[in-house]
């Protein structure tokens, strides 16, 4: 049987390694070649990625430079006629606003758009981004209306959102609850008993994540001598315009209560540490250290805004509380604090709320059902 070819367009090789690579991984397993083109952004290649072929283009620029911006059109245009795909997936964003500005020379291309991480461009309120968002949604018009394209959104609001502003038809659009998880390597670990409840941050270290209400909230925990601890994991990302500077990270740390360990690519020791999960985020798509938070049972303090609510079962599972204030967050800190004797009961809904929505073998087959729906 003749192989298919599929390539997948993202920003970051790092982000499609930690977030995507089961994409790669049952296209291949179901005769496809894989090419991925994204930001060569790791120290070295691992083996299981050697098979396949690998592209490196800065899809992701920190300022709009017309001029590199022109020679990515042509080097994926380039990309396109060289390998002659029957597919194309374009993840996030960036790659998506390529698309739509190429959409006439990929009107006989499969398309598949992911939106994941719309929230940048939502949630800030800055002038700058306010036009971008204008552009980008006039832009998307075109190629969300071409025949051969399907849309996947992470969360409804999402979908309503791109819906409202460009009216594509609901056949071609799916919804699919985030990356999934293996929950073989993510299983479920009982609540370890401790003197004082531990709430980790685990996000790139940005403003929009909610880091600095973090921040506030702890301290005003421990002002008031709750038994608590705090942890932080993530890296600075300079590339964004809403990253924090390091400084009020390293300020807040005590090494005693408030602990920061920087970026770490396996975070399960951490999460098997935590009692509560927090991401206070302005907004997400579907976010992935929530569903392995759930996966591994434990208690999620979130944001209510989409994508983070939709994670959370409001007393089941955790609590949300209102975006972008601290005040929100400290009272369900200490719901939570106050709340012990309900963890195990509450860590036990989270994993079985893992179990029937977040199953890498459900989004795997959903993908699949996608690809083959051309």
């Amino acid at each position: 049987m003749k192989k298919k070819k599929i390539i997948f367009f993202i920003n970051s090789l790092r982000f499609f390694l930690s977030h995507r690579i089961n994409l790669a991984e049952i296209t291949f397993n179901n005769n496809y070649d894989v090419i991925i083109v994204a930001k060569k952004d790791i120290n070295s290649i691992p083996q299981h990625l050697k098979k396949y072929k690998l592209i490196d283009l800065s899809i992701r620029n920190s300022n709009l430079n017309i001029f590199s911006e022109i020679q990515n059109l042509k080097f994926i245009t380039n990309i396109i006629k060289e390998h002659k795909p029957d597919i194309c997936h374009f993840i996030t964003v960036k790659s998506i606003f390529y698309a739509a500005l190429l959409h006439r020379k990929l009107r006989n291309t499969k398309i598949v758009l992911s939106f994941s991480g719309i929230g940048s461009i939502l949630s800030n309120k800055k002038i700058t981004s306010f036009i971008s968002k204008i552009i980008f949604l006039k832009s998307i018009k075109k190629i969300l209306s071409l025949k051969n394209i399907r849309i996947i959104f992470q969360n409804e609001d999402d979908k309503n959102f791109i819906k409202k502003n460009t009216n594509f038809l609901d056949y071609k659009s799916y919804i699919i609850p985030g990356s999934g998880i293996n929950l073989n390597d993510y299983s479920y670990k009982k609540i370890k008993k401790k003197n004082n409840v531990n709430f980790l941050f685990a996000s790139r270290l940005l403003l929009d994540k909610g880091l600095q209400e973090f921040i506030d909230a702890s301290q005003l925990i421990l002002d008031n001598k709750y038994d608590a601890t705090f942890t932080i994991i993530g890296e600075v990302d300079t590339l964004n315009p809403s990253s924090i500077n390091i400084n009020k990270v390293n300020e807040w740390k005590n090494e005693d209560s408030k602990f920061y360990h920087g970026f770490q690519s396996d975070i399960k020791e951490f999460l098997e540490y935590s009692d509560i999960v927090v991401l206070p985020s302005y907004r997400e798509g579907f976010p992935k250290i929530l569903i392995e938070a759930s996966a591994i049972g434990r208690l999620i303090l979130a944001s209510n805004v989409p994508g983070c609510k939709d994670c959370v079962e409001d007393g089941v599972n955790g609590f949300l509380f209102e975006v972008k204030s601290y005040k929100s967050l400290y009272e369900g800190m200490v719901k939570l604090i106050n709340n012990k004797i309900n963890f195990d009961i509450m860590s036990i809904n989270s994993r079985k709320i893992a179990e029937k929505k977040y199953d890498i073998s459900i989004v795997n087959k959903k993908h699949l059902m996608i690809y083959n729906s051309f």
